[in-house]
């Protein structure tokens, strides 16, 4: 009973993708995600889903590492009790990542792999930006306010910027900032017009997913008269266009076609970069927070 309550309080905090993560460029792998408090992997030609990581505890949210041989994963189930862990692509957990009072989540891989951007939540602080050596050295706090949060952190393919969701400036927008934590600035906050949608009032604005080549953005947001639906635009906020109805979606590491969770059928699904061929995954019910493995 404890797990069946744990995965549906972890499937509502993250249902909306936060753990979308970067895409790094190459082959495309396994597709790694969360149901019912074990990660899962399954692959885009029609395979039953199976376990990677099962956990005593609640085990979600996994990130591939560049190389396609680690991810992160999230351990616990508590907003304020998570933990990130290292785990083989085989799925065996190798270590904690750090010991910090709160909740990690949100974690992703620096292109080269040496370091992990992630976000902290404690009761005083709704969410702090973080960066570490991925053996758990050097840490260094990247944003802090006690009046707002950040989340959801995604390095650039081309390490230079970290794109993230905050509600500094009074509603949930995504931001950039350089990887020194430096020159922070909104990317949908001043969004006035979308040829695609009905109105120019966003909402729920949730994992941004940077392209392979680093020169797009997907994010997910509410736009009325819609249901949350997957946007892409240019890196620089322009270009803006919806794709469909959906949430949490990445890019696929040759930058082909993106995987999200389609709310109204429950399940992941693959579509093309423009919205077309939506392609269900087989098992995949309840399922969330997808990430694309990326093979050499």
């Amino acid at each position: 009973m404890r797990r069946q309550l744990t995965a549906a309080i972890a499937a509502s905090l993250f249902i909306g993708g936060a753990s979308a993560s970067a895409a790094y460029p190459g082959a495309n792998g396994q597709i790694a995600f969360s149901q019912k408090c074990n990660v899962m992997v399954t692959s885009e030609n029609g395979e039953q889903p199976t376990v990677l990581v099962d956990s005593d505890d609640c085990a979600f949210a996994g990130t591939w590492a560049p190389s396609g041989k680690r991810l992160l994963v999230v351990v616990g189930g508590d907003t304020f009790r998570n933990d990130l862990f290292i785990a083989r692509s085989t799925g065996e957990l190798v270590r904690e990542l750090v010991d910090l009072p709160g909740g990690q989540g949100g974690g992703t891989w620096s292109p080269n792999g040496h370091r992990i951007v992630f976000s902290n939540i404690t009761r005083s602080h709704p969410g702090e930006l973080y960066k570490v050596r991925a053996d758990g050295s050097e840490l260094v706090r990247l944003t802090s306010k006690e009046d707002y949060g950040d989340r959801a952190p995604q390095w650039s393919p081309t390490a230079r910027r970290i794109a993230f969701v905050s509600d500094r400036n009074g509603s949930d927008d995504i931001w950039i900032m350089s990887a020194s934590g430096k020159n922070l600035r909104p990317l949908t906050e001043n969004i006035t017009r979308c040829d695609d949608c009905a109105q120019d009032t966003f909402g729920g604005i949730d994992s941004p997913s940077w392209s392979p080549s680093g020169e797009q953005l997907l994010f997910s947001a509410n736009k009325p008269p819609e249901s949350s639906s997957v946007y892409v635009m240019d890196a620089d906020g322009s270009n803006l266009h919806r794709l469909g109805e959906g949430t949490g979606p990445v890019w696929s590491p040759d930058g082909q076609r993106i995987v999200f969770h389609k709310r109204r059928l429950g399940k992941l699904v693959t579509s093309k970069v423009d919205g077309s061929d939506v392609r269900e995954l087989a098992g995949t019910d309840d399922g969330f927070g997808p990430d694309w493995q990326p093979r050499p």
